[in-house]
């Protein structure tokens, strides 16, 4: 007699995450009311864990806690149990993080937070081994000191949940004598973000490692405002490092998203859709200042795997790749020598010599790929078609979970940066693929002018954040300016009308949530860049974009309020507000580029052509005219040059003005 397999509330989900663990023994309730109840009714803490599909540590508490049957059966009579996606709900994430850091720990995945009845926090952590092991107690010990303390000092506890909701929620940015922000302080901030930069490997110092793209985005635009060798070097190594070392899948394509040492030799290995579109941007960039083939060969590569591998059949990307496979981290992507002996024959020496193969391995016995030694030619193709059989054999390997929701912020960053692609290197089919990615969102996630977060499977999760009109407002400039349609202009107009209009907080800057939306959220705003760029950079940006295009005063307000709000904030945190510096930039010291042309002049693309070739301060309109020839004028600084009607002509001014 065969049982049915039991399901708990999961089962009801969209997200693959949450979907992952249906069939755990716990009682898993979705974020929302009817957890809530169920916990003011029995008067039970809330045991909130929150994760994401890639996280190689939320796999693994998973398979040692939440499927065991003894610490479910505490978990279940103790508790009322939580479950949320990170990357659904980044809202709490952010609200939950933060209450972690006032409880003085460490924040991180998977995040193991204790709440009253109402879902303020009052302790918390993020790992916890089933039995005490790394320094850390063991889950089922403080399950119980927990539920203990809990019911004899609820009091206590409640106050504690209180006083941390408060804080989070009243949290102000401190104004300080001196901190406000001009354009003479980015110089100062450009040479303190240097300091902390690794000057042998790149990115910034110490270990773990990210890619961190908004700083390097920084780094360049620090160059072409200063010509400054040490910002474009700094920006490069990172790039040329990164392009060479282990976090970059050199079989398949994409970057990790992150390396475990400051090599980047050893990733952490899940593949995020955020990353990559940033890097895509970033490497565009580099290769347009150098003509490196690397960078070249790595936009390419990247694209490529998006296409096989996270495009999905209705047009848009997944949000990410587990780490692990058959229950390994890093086992799909790695390889014993033995392996590629086998499989190269007379060409196994040579690749093992560029990609640093041996007998030992350098990881765990295994070989991680990597040109970081190599000096030869990185179009050979004789390795090319090395590639090509690791990729055909690593096909047949069981390849790691994908998850394939589409998150609408950052599908809108991977059009971007797939878009600026394509204008670098000529490419219409890149343009294509950004085009059918925006139309699947539109279609399939925007109804009643709403833009919806999450979506899988005919599926939406019915919940909006600033980040996506942000996000998507910005694609869809890119767009207009690539292709000249209107009809993006259009939607990158009323998506920043509703960011003005139902994310506006009434003490500056912009919310996470939509204000008519209670939440415990509610109030929290979106500051950082963490790694996505933040839904206020992204939303000034957009407006200081609109505002030329537009040829209007509608934004004037909305961008100096926005500029005056985080002014100490840039000024005394930088790092972390690395878009906004950029975005902050942008509104002094932009570039009108107006393309004027008979309709379907193939001149006007090649003026286009050029003028992307420098897109960090370039702002690019058209105007069709019928009785001249087709021409381009460039403004700055309320003042516009005569006519250009040579393409060369345009470089060459367009070069001056920007490092003017």
């Amino acid at each position: 007699m065969h049982h049915a397999i039991r399901k708990n509330l999961l089962a009801h989900e969209v997200s693959p995450y949450l979907l992952q663990h249906q069939f755990n023994p716990v009682d898993w309730y979705p974020w929302g009311a009817q957890a809530f109840t169920k916990a003011q009714q029995e008067n039970k803490p809330i045991l909130l864990s929150i994760g994401y599909s890639a996280c190689h540590w939320c796999h693994v508490m998973a398979h040692e806690s939440f499927e065991n049957e003894e610490v479910a059966e505490i978990m279940n009579q103790n508790f009322v149990n939580i479950k949320v996606d990170r990357e659904e709900r980044p809202d709490l994430d952010s609200y939950y993080q933060n209450a972690l850091s006032l409880l003085g720990r460490s924040g991180g995945w998977p995040l193991t937070m204790f709440l009253n009845t109402e879902g303020k926090p009052f302790w918390g952590g993020t790992y916890f081994p089933p039995h005490r092991k790394y320094n850390l107690p063991g889950f089922k010990e403080v399950l119980t000191t927990i539920s203990d303390s809990y019911k004899k000092n609820n009091h206590s506890i409640i106050n504690t949940a209180n006083q941390i909701d408060h804080i989070i929620k009243n949290e102000k940015i401190q104004s300080e004598a001196g901190q406000a922000m001009s354009l003479d302080s980015l110089n100062a901030i450009s040479d303190k973000l240097l300091s902390y930069m690794d000057p042998r490997y790149g990115g910034i110092a110490g270990a773990p490692k990210f890619p961190s793209p908004n700083l390097l985005a920084f780094f360049w635009r620090s160059y072409e405002r200063t010509q400054s060798r040490k910002y474009k070097d700094a920006f490069l190594l990172a790039m040329s490092q990164m392009s060479k070392g282990g976090i970059y899948d050199h079989i398949g394509g994409g970057f990790s998203r992150y390396s475990t040492d400051q090599f980047w030799l050893v990733p952490h290995f899940e593949k995020m859709l955020y990353d990559n579109a940033q890097l895509i941007e970033l490497l565009t960039l580099a290769w347009k200042e150098t003509q490196d083939p690397l960078y070249l060969l790595r936009v390419e590569e990247t694209i490529r795997w998006i296409e096989r591998d996270m495009k999905l059949p209705e047009g848009g990307f997944a949000s990410s790749l587990d780490a692990d496979s058959e229950g390994h981290e890093g086992l799909y992507y790695v390889w014993y020598e033995v392996e590629i002996d086998n499989l190269l024959g007379d060409d196994a020496e040579y690749f093992k010599k560029s990609y640093d193969v041996t007998s030992t391995g350098n990881w765990e016995g295994k070989n991680i790929l990597n040109l970081s030694n190599f000096r030869g030619n990185y179009g050979d193709e004789r390795l090319a078609r090395c590639r090509q059989i690791l990729l055909e054999e690593r096909n047949t390997r069981t390849p790691p979970h994908k998850d394939d929701k589409v998150l609408a912020d950052w599908n809108g960053l991977m059009i971007y940066g797939l878009v600026q692609a394509s204008l670098a290197f000529d490419k219409p089919e890149w343009l294509q693929l950004a085009r059918n990615a925006f139309s699947f969102i539109v279609e399939n996630m925007v109804a009643n002018g709403s833009i919806y977060h999450s979506w899988r499977e005919g599926k939406i999760n019915p919940v909006s954040f600033l980040s996506d009109y942000a996000s998507l407002s910005r694609a869809a400039l890119s767009l207009y300016q690539a292709t000249f349609n209107e009809e993006y202009l259009r939607y990158a107009e009323d998506w920043t009308n509703v960011i003005n209009t139902k994310y506006k907080a009434e003490d500056g800057g912009y919310n996470f949530l939509q204000k008519d939306v209670n939440e415990i959220s509610s109030s929290l705003k979106e500051l950082n860049d963490d790694p996505i760029p933040s839904g206020n950079s992204l939303a000034l940006e957009v407006m200081v974009k609109l505002k030329v295009l537009t040829e209007t005063n509608n934004y004037d307000e909305d961008i100096e309020n926005q500029i005056q709000y985080f002014s100490s904030l840039m000024k005394g945190q930088p790092m972390m507000l690395a878009t906004m510096l950029n975005a902050y930039e942008l509104y002094h010291r932009y570039i009108t580029v107006s393309l004027r042309g008979h309709p379907g002049d193939i001149r006007i693309f090649d003026f286009l052509n050029v003028a992307s070739k420098v897109p960090s301060l370039c702002v690019i309109s058209r105007r069709e005219i019928v009785n001249e020839e087709s021409n381009v004028v460039l403004c700055k600084n309320f003042t516009c040059s005569d006519p250009l009607v040579a393409p060369n002509e345009l470089d060459e001014k367009l070069r001056k003005m920007i490092f003017d």
